[in-house]
C-alpha cells in the first residue's frame, strides 16, 4: 500500500499533515519528515497538531507547527493516530491518508497503511521515502531515530530489524545514539508531578493471581500517570482524565505480559461504553469518548475483560 500512497502523494500539491493531541516525538518525527519528503517533491506542506505538542518532542521541533488548525482545500494526510477523536478539536471533511503502527481505529481515509507489527510510525515513513525514491537527509534521520528510539522505550522493545534501522539512520545522522538520548532526556515539570502525585489519592488496585492492576484518575498527564504507576510496581495501569465534554482513557502494561493479554484489543471492548474509539498496541493502548459519566463503568468492562484473559477473579488490594 505504500507505493499507492507514494503515488498519489506525487499527483496532489497542497497538504496538511495532521497528528494527535499532546503529540510525541514519534509524531512529531513522522509529520515533519513527511513534510521535508513533500518540499523535496515541490509540494506546499503544513503541520498541524490537535492541542498541544509534548515536552519532550518540542526538543525536535525547528519551524512551525500549527494548533488546532483550520483546514480548508488541502489534502489532508494523518500520522500515528488511530482514532478521530485524538484530533479533536481540528474539524476535517475528508482524510486521504492514514499512516500509522496502531492497531486500526475509524478514521476513514481514500488510502491507509497501517502496520500494528512496526515499532514507530516513524519506521513506516522511513520506507514511504524509499517509495518516493527521496534520499534520508540529515536533519530527517535524526527525527526517525527520535521517534524509533522513543516508541521502543530507548529500544527495550526493539526487534532486529528496528537495530538494522538505526544502524541505517544514524550513519545519515550528524547525531550519534547518545546525543539523541540526550535530546529525549526531559525533567517533568511540577504540573506533571503534582498530576502524578494526586493520582495516588484517587489509586483502586487490584490483584489477578501474581498480576497487579491499578486504575486512577488525574486531570491531565494520563499517559505520564500510567507509566509511572508501572514503575510503581503495577503491571497494568489504567488512567483516566475526565473532561466536561469527554473522557481520555491511558493503559501501559509491562512487555513480560504481551502474551498473555492485548490492551488495544482490551481497550476496543469499551468503545460503546464511553461513546467513543480506542486504538494503541499490546503493551500500550488508548482510547477517547464522548461520556465522562461512563468511565467507571470502562472500568470495571476492562477489569472484567483482564480477569477473563487471565482465568482468575481480582481481589481488590
Amino acid at each position: 500500500m505504500l507505493k499507492e500512497i507514494a503515488d498519489f502523494l506525487k499527483k496532489e500539491d497542497d497538504f496538511f499533515v495532521l497528528t494527535h493531541h499532546n503529540a510525541d516525538v514519534d509524531a512529531i518525527a513522522s509529520a515533519l519528515v513527511l513534510k521535508g519528503l513533500l518540499e523535496e517533491l515541490g509540494k506546499k506542506v503544513k503541520v498541524g497538531v490537535a492541542e498541544s505538542v509534548s515536552e519532550v518532542a518540542k526538543k525536535f521541533v525547528d519551524e512551525k507547527i500549527e494548533i488546532d488548525p483550520e483546514i480548508e482545500k488541502e489534502t489532508v494526510v494523518v500520522v500515528d493516530t488511530s482514532a478521530p477523536e485524538q484530533l479533536e478539536p481540528i474539524g476535517i471533511r475528508d482524510v486521504a491518508v492514514v499512516i500509522d503502527h496502531h492497531i486500526a481505529g475509524n478514521i476513514h481515509a481514500k488510502l491507509s497503511h497501517i502496520d500494528p507489527e512496526a515499532n514507530s510510525c516513524s519506521e513506516l515513513i522511513y520506507q514511504l521515502s524509499k517509495e518516493l525514491g527521496i534520499e534520508i537527509k540529515s536533519g530527517m534521520a535524526t527525527l526517525l531515530l527520535g521517534g524509533l528510539i522513543y516508541d521502543t522505550a530507548h529500544l527495550r522493545r526493539a526487534n532486529r530489524d528496528t537495530f538494522i534501522l538505526v544502524a541505517e539512520l544514524l550513519e545519515k545522522s550528524d547525531k550519534n545514539y547518545q546525543e539523541i538520548l540526550q535530546m529525549l532526556r526531559t525533567e517533568t515539570d511540577v504540573s506533571e508531578r503534582i498530576a502524578i502525585l494526586k493520582s495516588m489519592k484517587r489509586l483502586n488496585s487490584y490483584r489477578i493471581g501474581n498480576v497487579l492492576v491499578s486504575f486512577t484518575s488525574v486531570g491531565s498527564f494520563e499517559a505520564s500517570v500510567a507509566r509511572n504507576l508501572l514503575r510503581m510496581g503495577s503491571d497494568i495501569s489504567i488512567v483516566g482524565a475526565p473532561k466536561k465534554k469527554g473522557v481520555r482513557i491511558s493503559g501501559r502494561m509491562r512487555w513480560q505480559m504481551k502474551e498473555k493479554l492485548n490492551l488495544a484489543e482490551i481497550f476496543s471492548g469499551i468503545e460503546k461504553i464511553i461513546d467513543g474509539s480506542a486504538g494503541g498496541h499490546d503493551v500500550a493502548a488508548s482510547a477517547n469518548g464522548k461520556k465522562p459519566e461512563n468511565m467507571s463503568l470502562a472500568f470495571k468492562s476492562i477489569l472484567s475483560q483482564i480477569e477473563e484473559k487471565l482465568g482468575e477473579k481480582s481481589k481488590e488490594l
